[in-house]
């Protein structure tokens, strides 16, 4: 039966206010580790580069459309890593490159909710470093 135990400390960046909450997790003696960091705002542009050291939920407002999207830092193979986007639209903009191999339930990209103030959330997850992704439409026009 597995084992849940809190590490004997939470890390907070005071200057940023980040929070890391590690828990431990132990079955047939193998460790996989669950981080959960706060938000992390980003302004995208026509490229977007996330970085996963910064924390794995993205607040992202798009001044232009997305033509090139990349992940680093993310998880190492075997882990299963996700990032949650939320994502304000500055205008008529969209994101038209996911990274890596993306794959969507529907086989299709979403389109994004357009216009000004307009917020549509997703996650992405992975268990191979990054390389393919499976991507989730948690809600479209949540503005």
């Amino acid at each position: 039966m597995p084992i849940l135990r809190p590490q004997s400390k939470s890390i907070v960046d005071k200057a940023t206010g980040m929070l890391t909450l590690v828990w431990d997790k132990f079955f047939n003696d193998v460790q996989v580790g669950l981080n959960f960091y706060g938000t992390q705002p980003v302004t995208a542009g026509a490229s977007l580069n996330i970085d996963m050291a910064g924390g794995g939920d993205i607040e992202l407002t798009l001044g232009a459309t997305v033509t090139s999207f990349t992940v680093t830092s993310w998880p190492a193979s075997g882990n299963l890593g996700r990032l949650l986007l939320e994502v304000t639209n500055g205008g008529a903009f969209n994101i038209t490159a996911w990274p890596g191999t993306t794959i969507w339930p529907s086989g299709v990209g979403p389109t994004l909710t357009s216009g000004s103030g307009k917020k549509d959330t997703f996650l992405l997850t992975s268990n191979d470093g990054g390389v393919n992704f499976r991507g989730y439409v948690i809600g479209l026009d949540m503005s």
